[in-house]
């Protein structure tokens, strides 16, 4: 899968992508959209269609459907951070940080003992096999 971490001002990720447990390419999953902060994880398919959302506004109009359930999307705007799943209702998350995917449990100790999200990333790509790249 992959690692987003983010804080309340800055949001980072790796760049692995793993396919049937076979390293296949890099590709960036965080993005600067207008006034925000897009990341995702999970399935890559899904991940690309919530960013292209993001970037038209995420308006309710051009939700994008049949989303994977294992896709996870995040953003960090003016007014916080939000969690995204398939149906892409915005969930507030109510702490100071947050990470996703594979390797969102190293990233959150890391984070939780003062790591910045970019130091949350470079951890979980040491503990997390399906968590790497630059």
């Amino acid at each position: 899968m992959t690692v987003i971490a983010a804080s309340l001002e800055a949001m980072a990720g790796d760049t692995r992508i793993v396919h049937d447990e076979i390293l296949v390419n890099s590709h960036r999953k965080v993005h600067v959209v207008r006034d925000m902060i897009v990341g995702y994880a999970g399935c890559m398919d899904s991940g690309i269609l919530f960013l292209e959302w993001c970037q038209r506004g995420m308006g309710s109009r051009g939700k994008p459907g049949n989303l994977s359930e294992e896709f996870i999307g995040l953003v960090l705007n003016e007014s916080g951070l939000y969690e995204y799943k398939f149906y892409l209702v915005p969930i507030k998350i109510e702490g100071a940080f947050w990470a996703i995917g594979s390797g969102a449990p190293a990233a959150l100790g890391a984070m939780s003992m003062g790591a910045t999200p970019e130091e949350a990333v470079k951890i979980a790509s040491e503990i997390d096999p399906s968590t790497g790249g630059s």
